[in-house]
């Protein structure tokens, strides 16, 4: 009975099926303790058992994006927060994402909100392996970040801080070419330590076509990545992959609501944040077996969409709960290994109509833009309408 049951749910809905296989697989009692670190690596291994991973950012590098992530304000339902008069703001974290797995590999959480990024680079550097390339945004462009990852024996691409390093050019700027950005130059730099070492790095400045939400127009990379496995045109191009990790954030924030108003215990609020990575983790999984559908069917990365998914899921998960005991998905997914849930993933995915997790294409109609409201203005809106009902119609 609870067979039939099952293949019901997988029929008419894999994809809630698939991630609830994932989080019980990952989630078992014997992994709980190492809530992240084991279960990001037990769902890589489950992706490369799929044959699903995705092409290297640049070949002959894993590839690590790190960037923070600073949880909203909460309610202050805490007694000493109650007579504040800001945000109550409950913690922040460091973030990794391997963008070919499309996973959150490591995760460094910090309670004090106040603390800056950097003080937490040193907890960073000790899971950075010879072979990565870390991108990073100019907040991570410290000596101690960037000597740090050389002395690993891994490379960076970090856009540079105007004020956080020791450094003297070597010579003048050379164009090279353009990419889809912006107009592109390479010159040579040299950085030095608080002992005197130095680091001869590539200075790859980047004169942009539009300008950046701050009113930019020009960005500059530093790189110790050898010219012969990326030159300045590659090295640009692979900056802009930085964007993933932005993405993944906001999908965490908007699709799976990661951050819980009313959760004010530093605590409780990281480790609320923590279970979201997960999920998000899991989301990329069942993305992961979705894309082994027969190569006509099967949707790339870019095409799936993380808010149809957890709408999916949201609506049968209580359902197909009630009908399916707990001992049930214990009993279907907790024994099996990487290569044997990759087996179950695969044939669930094949059921699965993909054309309802695609992304929908923007509009092509251009919005009105909205004018900003005025300081202590306001209007009423039904004298606004009423008004708007007596102007004649063309």
């Amino acid at each position: 009975m609870l067979d039939g049951a099952f293949d019901l749910f997988a029929t008419k809905a894999p994809a809630t099926v698939i991630i609830r296989g994932v989080l019980e697989n990952v989630l078992s009692d014997s992994r709980l303790n190492g809530l992240f670190e084991e279960t990001a690596r037990e769902m890589e291994l489950v992706i490369e058992a799929l044959g699903s991973k995705l092409a290297p950012v640049l070949p002959g590098f894993r590839t690590k994006i790190l960037d923070g992530n600073h949880l909203a304000g909460t309610d202050r339902r805490l007694k000493p927060l109650r007579g504040q008069g800001g945000a109550a703001l409950p913690g922040q974290s460091l973030a990794v994402l391997d963008p070919a797995l499309k996973l959150v590999i490591d995760l460094f959480p910090c309670e004090d909100a106040y603390t800056q990024e950097r003080a937490l680079v040193s907890q960073v550097l000790e899971v950075v392996e010879p072979g990565d390339l870390w991108i990073a945004d100019r907040n991570f462009c410290t000596t101690t970040f960037l000597f740090g990852v050389a002395r690993k024996g891994a490379a960076f691409l970090v856009r540079q801080h105007a004020q956080t390093l020791r450094w003297e050019v070597l010579d003048e700027p050379v164009f090279v070419g353009e990419i889809e950005t912006g107009r592109v130059f390479h010159q040579r730099a040299r950085l030095l330590d608080e002992a005197g070492e130095e680091l001869v790095v590539r200075r790859i400045r980047i004169d942009l076509h539009e300008p950046t939400r701050d009113g930019e127009t020009t960005l500059y990379l530093l790189t110790n990545l050898p010219e012969e496995d990326a030159d300045a045109l590659t090295a640009a191009r692979t900056y802009c992959e930085r964007w993933q990790i932005e993405t993944a954030f906001q999908e965490l924030t908007v699709d799976l609501a990661c951050e819980v108003q009313t959760l004010g215990y530093p605590k409780a609020a990281l480790f609320a944040f923590g279970v979201a990575v997960v999920c998000y983790n899991a989301f990329s999984v069942t993305k992961a077996a979705l894309r082994t559908q027969p190569p006509a069917a099967a949707p790339s990365i870019d095409e799936l969409s993380t808010y149809y998914l957890a709408d999916e899921i949201a609506g049968m998960w209580r359902g197909m709960m009630v009908v399916l005991p707990e001992r049930f998905w214990q009993e279907k997914f907790v024994p099996l290994t990487p290569g044997a849930l990759a087996r179950s993933l695969t044939e669930l995915a094949g059921r699965a109509d993909v054309s309802k997790y695609r992304k929908r294409p923007p509009s092509q109609k251009r919005a009105e833009r909205q004018r900003p409201c005025q300081p202590g203005s306001h209007v009423s809106t039904a004298r606004v309408l009423e008004e708007a009902k007596r102007k004649p119609k063309c």
